[in-house]
């Protein structure tokens, strides 16, 4: 694999180790939908902050 920089083989690697340790215990779905739900609830968060603040310009 060809990689761009230090950080981007350092990123890479890393990701792949990840990967590695997810495939030897995965997540259950209650708790992949757990998840999702909390990253819902952040990302509407963030959007409704950034909505706030474009409002303010």
């Amino acid at each position: 694999m060809t990689y761009l920089n230090r950080f981007h083989k350092e990123s890479t690697e890393r990701m792949l180790r990840k990967m590695e340790e997810w495939k030897k215990s995965p997540t259950s779905s209650s708790e992949a939908a757990e998840k999702m739900k909390q990253n819902l609830t952040k990302a509407l968060h963030i959007e409704a902050t950034f909505i706030q603040n474009k409002s303010k310009l």
